[in-house]
């Protein structure tokens, strides 16, 4: 499908179609309960990230025995 527009293309584009032809154009669904990373990404906001409480690490290590070793 390319070579027929071979003629009508400038050098820049006819390496851009190069480029892409390398790639698959195989589209196909995949379900949304099969699919586990868009359905992570559209629970984003379901997602509790805990916060680290910097003054209770340092605490932390300031009392722990085998740090004070180091």
């Amino acid at each position: 499908a390319f070579n027929k527009i071979s003629d009508s293309c400038s050098p820049l584009q006819l390496r851009y179609l190069d480029f892409i032809s390398q790639f698959s154009t195989v589209i196909r669904h995949v379900s949304g309960s099969d699919n586990s990373v868009a359905d992570a990404l559209s629970r984003i906001n379901a997602l509790k990230l805990s916060t680290t409480d910097l003054q209770h690490l340092a605490d932390s290590q300031t009392k722990d025995e085998e740090l004070k070793t180091l």
